[in-house]
């Protein structure tokens, strides 16, 4: 812990409603009636908060989850995602994960100016090298220009356009060519964990 308080924590922590005062518990616990969090009330039993928690119930009774990684690359707000080199978004995916699709949504244009207008090259990978999106020069437009992006997995065709991870694995977004001036995205890969 870095010992600074969370000016928010009572936002996360669980405000305990007791039944009763006293109660014959020991000191320090208390009967509880109902939880809320962040003033909202939680209907969930403990066994149904823990069961959502733990990994290992991904797929129950032939159903699983579809997970969602949201990343960011904002080389606009933070100079050292402008650099040519690969930089990893800090959002890494699990072993097993499969990609089965997603998109990227550009907010601010990207550009650079080194070596001509917009010649720098910007792809984006989890597993190998072009497999979110492909290298491709600022200038072509797409997938580089603000507004929804396409990105290589697809929903339609996951049997040959899909990511089957073989590790844990960190978004990276590798810049090529000449250094970024300005740019942002947000984008979001859809998963769902294989065998």
């Amino acid at each position: 812990m870095s010992g600074v308080a969370d000016p928010h924590a009572e936002d996360y922590m669980p405000q305990m409603l007791p039944n009763g005062v006293g109660g014959g518990l020991p000191f320090g616990q208390a009967a509880v009636d109902a939880v809320a969090i962040g003033g909202v009330l939680v209907s969930a039993t403990a066994a149904e908060i823990n069961k959502a928690a733990d990994p290992d119930q991904m797929a129950i009774n032939g159903l699983s989850r579809l997970g969602v990684a949201r990343f960011e690359f904002d080389p606009s707000g933070d100079a050292s995602m402008r650099t040519v080199a690969a930089h990893g978004l800090g959002v890494t995916l699990p072993d097993k994960a499969i990609v089965l699709g997603g998109f990227i949504q550009v907010i601010t244009t990207f550009q650079s100016t080194a070596g001509g207008t917009d010649k720098a090259t910007i792809a984006i990978h989890v597993q190998g090298a072009n497999d979110i999106v492909s290298a491709v020069a600022i200038e072509t437009g797409t997938p580089w220009a603000a507004g929804l992006q396409a990105i290589v997995p697809k929903f339609n065709t996951p049997e040959t356009t899909g990511i089957a991870l073989t590790d844990d694995r960190e978004v990276t977004a590798t810049v090529a060519v000449a250094a970024l001036t300005a740019g942002k995205l947000v984008g979001f890969l859809f998963y769902v964990l294989g065998d």
